[in-house]
C-alpha cells in the first residue's frame, strides 16, 4: 500500500480528519536517502505557509511499519523560520529532512538552520 494512504487510514482512526494540509513520509533509512542519514522528508508549496489552517506531518515510525508520529505545525512557524529551510530553486518547495534519532528526532537537517519541530509532536487519541 502506498505510504500516504496508509497513513491517511492510520490519521483517520487515530486523530480524525484534520483541516489543513497533510503530509506523509515513509522513514528512509541511511543507505536510501539522499543525505546518508535516517531521515523523514517532507516537501511542501511555499503558499501552505500563507494558509490559516495548520499543516500535518505524518512520520513512519519504523521502516515498512503501519505506525506514525503526529505533528501537528502552525503554518506561522514555518513562516517565521522559512530562512531556516531550504527552498528548492527548481520548484519553489519547502524541502525537508525531518532527522529520525536522537539527538537530531525531528530536527530539521537539510538546511543549515537545525529548526527543531519536536514540540509539535501530538499523542494520537
Amino acid at each position: 500500500m502506498a505510504i500516504r494512504k496508509l497513513g491517511l487510514e492510520w490519521l483517520s482512526v487515530n486523530v480524525g480528519k484534520p483541516a489543513g494540509r497533510v503530509h506523509v513520509s515513509r522513514y528512509y533509512t541511511d543507505d536510501k536517502s539522499w543525505c546518508k542519514q535516517s531521515v523523514w522528508w517532507f516537501e511542501i508549496p511555499l503558499a501552505a505557509v500563507d494558509d490559516d489552517c495548520d499543516i500535518h506531518f505524518l512520520c513512519q515510525k519504523t521502516p515498512g511499519g503501519d505506525d506514525f508520529f503526529y505533528l501537528r505545525v502552525p503554518p506561522q512557524f514555518l513562516k517565521q523560520n522559512q530562512h531556516r529551510l531550504f527552498v528548492r530553486p527548481d520548484n519553489g518547495r519547502l524541502s525537508m529532512y525531518f532527522g529520525t534519532e536522537r539527538p537530531d528526532l525531528f530536527v530539521e537537517l537539510r538546511a543549515n538552520g537545525r529548526v527543531p519541530f519536536s514540540q509539535f509532536v501530538r499523542s494520537p487519541k
